[in-house]
């Protein structure tokens, strides 16, 4: 009879496989996705008025190459459709690049390089073409005040947009509100966490017509649907977002390098201002160090949210709490339905792989297991210990 260490090494040989053959198929192919830049790039397809569809990627002025590659198959390499401009395109004016592409009647990868000449733009990515688009699946778009199409997970309080849905049947837009009640995401060798689910009770719903503007005055996430329509989900965020600067966020946003009596104690100090700069003193014994630390974890917590915000804030998502842990990774790899992240071995631990599955609700999940746990462990405590390189 087969033991339980024996179960346990070909489970870890069939975990270890499956990177080896999406490392296989991608390494060719590096994408520059989480770099640090002030600029967000979000490329986004949808239809135009003519019905035909379009890739719109929102740039500030500058002058920019563009290169696009279309792949039935990323992993296979099964090319069929490139566009390269010739020279340079100046944007000043006109803050889109627009592109028709080829409609087909199966999803396919469009792999997108921009960059910028005289700032620090440089995106590199692979963006999904749904086929539902081509067949006109209606949708209901968020437009931005100068009636262009707002292309992020979130927005700030107290913001408005314009309720697009021109091919929805009934002219009205039922917008149903739920609070924020997310929790930060499991450890890395916990159980496998399940797709994010809206709470079966919602807040608030208010009723729009189509073309009304709706000014978001609540933070938390919101549903968006029409009748016969694709709904959209859009999260409100703080003001300050993607930054965290309320004592609040900054203290719930510790889960991840705390113990269980530690962040108690914090969530219920009577000053929990004082409970917070405690913590981090303790780290290092030193105001300075303390001060270095803190700007580099809360400065990860940031990056988190401007990357990985979608039904909650993005640090408390599984790519989110795998980032503000171990950095900007060393190689990213995509393939349509998983997203890959390596990091190389340092002094502190060993190598770190991290696979990240693509739900049907299109939320990318953490696939667990318990031999990330020391890997895990020994990241934390180069935080635990102050430890800043």
């Amino acid at each position: 009879m087969i033991n339980a260490r024996l179960i346990c090494c070909i489970l870890f040989i069939s975990f270890l496989c499956s990177g080896c053959y999406l490392s296989k198929n991608l390494e060719n192919i590096p994408l520059n996705i989480y770099q640090d830049s002030k600029h967000d790039i979000h490329p986004i397809i949808l239809l135009n008025e003519n019905g035909i569809q379009e890739l719109l990627v929102k740039l500030p002025a500058d002058t920019f190459m563009v290169e696009i590659q279309g792949y039935e198959s990323f992993q296979t390499k099964s090319l069929f459709f490139t566009f390269s401009e010739e020279a340079e395109i100046i944007y000043r004016y006109q803050p889109y690049f627009k592109l028709p592409i080829p409609e087909k009647n199966f999803d396919y990868q469009l792999l997108v390089s921009i960059t910028g000449r005289h700032t620090d733009v440089f995106y590199k990515d692979l963006i999904k073409v749904d086929y539902s688009v081509a067949r006109i699946d209606p949708h209901v778009h968020l437009l931005d005040a100068s009636g262009l199409p707002y292309n992020l997970d979130y927005i700030q309080v107290n913001e408005t947009l314009t309720i697009d849905c021109e091919t929805a049947k009934s002219r009205l837009v039922s917008i149903e509100y739920y609070s924020d009640e997310s929790m930060p995401a499991k450890p890395p060798f916990s159980e496998h966490a399940k797709p994010f689910k809206l709470p079966k009770e919602l807040d608030d719903v208010t009723t729009v017509a189509c073309g009304d503007q709706f000014t978001f005055t609540t933070a938390g996430l919101y549903r968006i649907v029409a009748d016969n329509s694709r709904y959209s989900m859009i999260c409100a965020v703080p003001p300050d977002f993607p930054k965290v600067t309320s004592v609040d966020e900054l203290s719930l946003s510790l889960r991840y390098i705390t113990k269980n009596s530690e962040y108690k104690a914090i969530r219920q100090a009577a000053n929990p201002k004082q409970a917070l700069d405690g913590f981090w003193l303790e780290r290092t014994s030193s105001v300075a160090r303390s001060r270095k630390l803190i700007s580099i974890y809360y400065n990860r917590i940031q990056e988190a949210n401007r990357y990985f915000t979608d039904f909650k804030h993005g640090w408390k998502t599984d790519r989110g709490m795998i980032f503000t842990i171990f950095g900007l990774p060393d190689k990213v790899e995509k393939a349509p339905l998983l997203e890959y992240w390596y990091y190389e071995p340092t002094s502190y631990r060993e190598e770190a792989s991290f696979f990240f599955d693509r739900a049907l609700n299109g939320e990318l999940i953490l696939r667990r297991s318990e031999f990330l746990e020391r890997v895990w462990n020994s990241q934390v405590l180069t935080w635990r210990q102050g430890i800043t390189n």
